[in-house]
């Protein structure tokens, strides 16, 4: 018994319908792989502010001997209205520098170029009464 061909027409339109499957699955692996690369490379504001507070306090600790394991870590966005309120302390700072404040003193660090530019004795005068 002879087998009936089918047109080729079908079979056609049939491998354009397959290929166009496997491009949405490539396409869309693709971009799945290229998001979470992005993500893992670029990691959320959070972290990268921890892994930012952990670096200064690493290379600081290269150049300076740190006197206690309690900080407080800040940056400076607008130094001008710090050099009218306290000329002496913040006349060499600039913005984008950092702050690290301990219970006893205050440490400018510039991360450009892993530089200390100012440090500040705190003195409290006030009695702690408990």
């Amino acid at each position: 018994m002879l087998q009936k061909k089918r047109p080729q027409r079908y079979t056609t339109k049939l491998f354009l319908k397959i290929n166009v499957v496997f491009f949405v699955l490539n396409l869309t692996a693709f971009l799945f792989l290229f998001i979470n690369f992005v993500n893992y490379n670029n990691p959320t504001q959070n972290n990268l502010a921890k892994n930012s507070d952990d670096q200064i306090i690493e290379n600081l600790k290269k150049i300076y001997i740190l006197p206690s394991e309690k900080y407080e870590i800040g940056t400076i966005n607008n130094v001008d209205i710090l050099k009218k309120e306290f000329p002496e302390t913040y006349k060499l700072a600039e913005n984008g520098d950092s702050i690290v404040i301990f219970p006893d003193r205050m440490v400018i660090y510039r991360v450009k170029t892993n530089q200390i530019i100012n440090l500040v004795y705190i003195v409290n005068n006030k009695k702690n009464e408990y």
